[in-house]
């Protein structure tokens, strides 16, 4: 029934090969049509779609092992809460830190480097540098400050048995022990008299300098101690 010729409402006969031709084309026009709708729909969704996502802000999501760091912006290692020492502790003191004793000085013997001595270390007869009378706290600082740069000096409190708190004086003299010299040597020790008083000035020039010392010790002088 199939090889026989189809006629249509028209008038016109068509055959079989033909006819299945036809239906073929117009399958075929159904499936283009319907294919380049869904193209140009699809395409347009996602340019409606990607107009929604860049009006959105873009959330990342946060490491949990940092914390954002609201100045630099950027993520802060979280640090644990072990105390450590910031500077390592100094288990030889300098020379000012182990003499720190003499800084405040209470009562009325001898000021030295390493303390409060109950004896004068000078000799009787001898004749040491007078460097300058100060205050108790700029004596003890000078003594420490000489020390620390090999100059032995010691502080003698100079007391005043009218004023109240004689016990406790608040100046002293500063002699130095580095050089002592004979009465009878006196002319044959000029060299190591004045390189001595030489250096004692140039530290106390770097004293004054650097830790605002109350003299320079450039006016010195030399005396005999006869106790």
């Amino acid at each position: 029934m199939f090889d026989e010729d189809t006629q249509s409402d028209s008038g016109i006969r068509l055959s079989s090969p033909m006819f299945y031709a036809l239906i073929v084309i117009a399958l075929a026009l159904v499936i283009g049509a319907w294919t380049i709708g869904y193209q140009r729909g699809n395409k347009a969704g996602k340019e409606e779609m990607s107009q929604l996502v860049d009006d959105q802000p873009v959330v990342r999501p946060m490491d949990t092992g940092t914390q954002p760091d609201p100045i630099m912006n950027q993520p802060v290692v979280n640090q644990p809460t072990q105390n450590t020492p910031t500077t390592n502790p100094n288990t030889n003191p300098t020379p000012n830190q182990a003499n720190s004793t003499a800084q405040q000085p209470t009562g009325a013997g001898i000021l030295s480097a390493s303390g409060y001595l109950t004896s004068d270390p000078r000799e009787p007869g001898l004749n040491y540098l007078v460097l300058a009378t100060l205050n108790a706290e700029q004596a003890a600082n000078a003594i420490s400050f000489m020390y620390s740069h090999s100059v032995a000096v010691i502080g003698v409190p100079v007391v005043d048995s009218r004023a109240r708190g004689a016990n406790n004086p608040s100046r002293y003299t500063l002699y130095s022990l580095g050089v002592a010299i004979p009465g009878n040597q006196w002319s044959a020790m000029s060299s190591a008299r004045m390189q001595h008083q030489r250096q004692i000035a140039d530290l106390g020039a770097r004293w004054q300098a650097e830790q605002r010392g109350a003299s320079d010790f450039s006016q010195t002088n030399w005396e005999k101690f006869d106790p």
